[in-house]
């Protein structure tokens, strides 16, 4: 068996959070802090559609990991991102069950449970590595990533494509352009330039919120 599968046997909240998107977790993170909130609010925190965000909140209550919030009013004690003291509910609130509350904390701080649950996703126990490597370092090519992890290119990028996929990162560079050729002369021809890739602020807020000391 292998660390990170020992990682996740041993630790009943990184186990469970193998069943929730990185998305979901967010937004369990999220909720821990809110207390109380709603869609469009937690959207508007990490630029993800009000409707990805409303397909994960059903998926969470029906894990019994958020339950809805009841109530004609929220008084600003509840919801801690709230400014005023008491607003009329226009919206459907949700906040974290008991179990919802019990995986969070059980992974708040833990830089092992954070790395079984990557890993778990992506299948390289350096994803968590490369999502800190490029918060802290704003963007970096593919080759830099390479020689920072000490990975084959061709493993790192399997490990963004997966990342990408679930808005961890983004790719972000210049798109081909045409220049003269140096060995044959007046003949154009497209020169790649190698994009980068950096966080997105999804990944940022995961870090921030996990609260796991990322000098690992």
């Amino acid at each position: 068996m292998s660390k990170w599968e020992e990682n996740i046997k041993h630790n009943p909240a990184a186990k469970r959070a193998t069943e929730i998107t990185p998305l979901a977790l967010y937004i369990l993170f999220h909720l821990k802090r809110a207390n109380i909130d709603y869609a469009k609010s937690i959207s508007s925190m990490i630029e993800v559609s009000i409707d990805m965000i409303g397909r994960e909140l059903e998926r969470l209550e029906t894990l019994g990991l958020i339950e809805k919030h009841h109530g004609s009013a929220i008084k600003r004690t509840e919801a801690k991102f709230k400014l005023a003291e008491e607003v009329r509910k226009h919206h459907t609130y949700y906040k974290l069950t008991r179990e919802g509350k019990i995986m969070v904390r059980g992974l708040v701080r833990n830089y092992e449970g954070m790395n079984a649950y990557f890993t778990h996703l992506t299948g390289s126990d350096k994803s968590l590595k490369l999502i800190i490597l490029l918060t802290k370092a704003k963007e970096m090519s593919l080759a830099g990533i390479s020689r920072n992890l000490k990975l084959k290119e061709s493993e790192v990028s399997e490990m963004l494509d997966i990342l990408k996929e679930m808005k961890l990162l983004v790719a972000s560079g210049k798109e081909a352009t045409k220049g003269k050729s140096k060995k044959v002369k007046n003949i154009e021809k497209p020169i790649m330039y190698q994009g980068t890739y950096k966080a997105t602020r999804l990944s940022k807020l995961l870090l921030r919120y996990s609260e796991i000391d990322l000098r690992k």
